[in-house]
């Protein structure tokens, strides 16, 4: 299935490609975030807890089920006071 990823977290994504990945049916987030960092040899791993994912405009965790033609974001977290 594909689905369609825009990031904004380029200090913790690094130069991942935006746009269509091809998972598997069935794929949650973190299988996308995965597809990405394999396909671009980031390392993402320890940095999903810092990561925030919006499926179809609405906030999801990252084991949220995707389904074919899904939108994802991804923000970084921002803290501060």
């Amino acid at each position: 299935m594909k689905i369609n990823v825009h990031f904004y977290c380029s200090r913790i994504v690094g130069k991942a490609r935006e746009g269509e990945y091809e998972v598997p049916e069935g794929a949650d987030i973190a299988a996308v975030m995965q597809a990405a960092a394999d396909e671009n040899g980031t390392f993402i791993e320890d940095y999903m807890k810092y990561l925030t994912f919006v499926r179809n405009s609405k906030a999801a965790p990252a084991d949220t089920v995707l389904s074919d033609g899904d939108r994802l974001t991804v923000l970084m977290q921002a803290y501060g006071g």
